[in-house]
């Protein structure tokens, strides 16, 4: 066998290690009823947009004080939308951590960047090292219960919550969501965690199936710097 021939055979070889696809399931809200407050801003806002709408442009004597009510009506419409896109976006939960839809963009927080997970205000708090995501314990409850199944398993020690919190919430099932590949993450700029270089390119970046923790596929560890798991047949290529 030609030199070539042995090189060509070890990438083979370390890319069907490393051959894993990162999965992970997407959940929209429930149709749980909204707020009352959200319901009186959007009426109130609804309401008051109308009337200095009337005072100032159809009403031939404004007696009303038209600038206020346009106000508190802008304000109110954008306080409506803004509890509606807060509560209704889409949620990812999976392989690569927990993910919230924005639009055409996605706000990702890996397992290995988590530090800590909370409840707010009705509202389950990821913080960690990337982007804080807060979602809905009303509007996504099946979300959250299965943010926290995969804490369990895979970043425990970041969780925050009392142990009863998970008896309000239904039971994680196989059928929730839409569970998927993951067909693109981003991985350059960031550095390895065994050796601290700089990924530059995509391909040479392997992941840790349990945490995500990113390395340098020639500087892949025995075993995951963050979450203690063997990497041998336990990485991913993103």
């Amino acid at each position: 066998m030609t030199s070539l021939s042995v090189a060509m055979a070890d990438v083979s070889s370390e890319a069907k290690k490393s051959k894993r696809v990162l999965q992970e399931r997407r959940l929209v809200a429930t149709g749980q009823r909204m707020n009352p407050l959200t319901i009186a801003a959007g009426f109130v806002g609804a309401g008051a947009l109308g009337a200095g709408t009337y005072s100032k442009w159809l009403n031939p004597n404004p007696d009303m004080p038209t600038g206020a009510l346009l106000a508190l009506g802008v304000a109110g419409a954008a306080y409506f939308a803004w509890q509606l896109s807060r509560e209704g976006l889409a949620v990812r939960v999976g392989d690569a951590g927990v993910a919230i839809e924005r639009g055409n963009e996605i706000e990702r927080l890996l397992w290995c960047d988590l530090e800590r997970i909370r409840v707010d205000d009705a509202h389950l708090v990821l913080s960690g090292t990337g982007p804080t995501l807060s979602v809905s314990t009303t509007s996504h409850p099946r979300a959250v219960s299965w943010i926290l199944k995969e804490a369990a398993e895979r970043v425990p020690k970041a969780i925050d919550v009392k142990p009863n919190f998970t008896d309000q919430l239904p039971k994680p099932e196989a059928a929730d969501g839409i569970q998927g590949p993951i067909l693109s993450l981003q991985t350059t700029g960031r550095r390895c965690a065994q050796s601290r270089k700089i990924i530059r390119y995509e391909r040479d970046a392997r992941l840790c199936c349990v945490c995500t923790q990113v390395y340098l596929k020639e500087e892949l560890p025995k075993t995951c710097v963050t979450c203690g798991k063997p990497l041998e047949g336990n990485v991913a290529v993103p």
